[in-house]
């Protein structure tokens, strides 16, 4: 698998983490957009999530599909295709 264009690519997800309850994303999702600003790094998924607990929108590309998905703590979770 490339690199992708934009966005960071996901390898892994941490045990007990939310995201691996959800399966979303998942390893291989590559994040390309938190809270409506695109992504180059890991450090800006980072730093983006730190600025809006409770609630954090994520536009993923899972092999070439891309998603809306919507996180607000701790009960809602959607996503639709994009």
């Amino acid at each position: 698998m490339g690199l992708p264009d934009r966005g960071v690519v996901v390898t892994a997800i941490e045990e007990g983490a939310v995201a691996r309850r959800l399966s979303i994303p998942r390893p291989g999702d590559v994040i390309e957009a938190v809270n409506g600003r695109p992504v180059r790094e890991v450090g800006e998924v980072v730093a983006l999530l730190q600025a809006s607990p409770g609630r954090t929108q994520f536009r993923i590309n899972r092999a070439g599909q891309r998603q809306e998905c919507l996180f607000e703590a701790p009960r809602r979770f959607a996503c639709v295709a994009g």
